[in-house]
């Protein structure tokens, strides 16, 4: 909150989970805001020259660089229904048909769509980072998680859990 006040650029190490990896970047916090339990920071960041979304708990360290930017000339975000997470449509999109005890997915990832049908199901749709992001949400979430669409992507928990086992000679 010091270095969005003070409009001070940090370097900081983040943890990427779509590629889990940790980066050095250099970013200017924007502003700070909290969404089902975690804490997010928008920030413009060098590295990929564009304003980010950055978890607060995948930042493994602060360090000030002692540089500063200029104010935001950005007007804050109008959006009554929460953060907007990938509001440029650029990214793929799967659903999902939960079972009640996968709830945490929902609640751990950012999602674009979330309902309940008659039987308590919770059907999802997720912003997707990366295949290979999917592919492990689908191995964690195992038999409480069924693909609705696209199409495509319906035999994928299959085949990753298949290709796991193989890895490991129980295939």
């Amino acid at each position: 909150t010091t270095a969005v006040r003070r409009i001070e650029q940090m370097e900081v190490p983040y943890w990427t989970a779509s590629r889990d990896a940790v980066t050095e970047r250099v970013v200017t916090p924007r502003r700070i805001f909290s969404d089902h339990g975690d804490w997010y920071v928008i920030a413009d960041d060098q590295r990929s020259g564009e304003r980010r979304t950055f978890r607060v708990d995948r930042i493994e360290a602060l360090r000030p660089t002692g540089e500063f930017d200029e104010p935001d000339d950005e007007p804050e975000p109008v959006n009554a229904g929460g953060p907007q997470w990938f509001a440029d449509g650029g990214l793929p999109q799967v659903t999902l048909r939960l079972r009640p005890e996968a709830r945490w997915a929902v609640e751990r990832y950012p999602v674009d769509d979330v309902r309940e049908d008659r039987r308590g199901r919770i059907i999802a749709t997720f912003p997707v980072a990366s295949r290979p992001w999917l592919e492990r949400l689908l191995v964690r979430l195992g038999p409480t998680a069924e693909v609705v669409k696209p199409a495509e992507w319906k035999a994928l928990s299959a085949e990753t859990a298949r290709r796991v086992l193989a890895r490991y000679g129980e295939g």
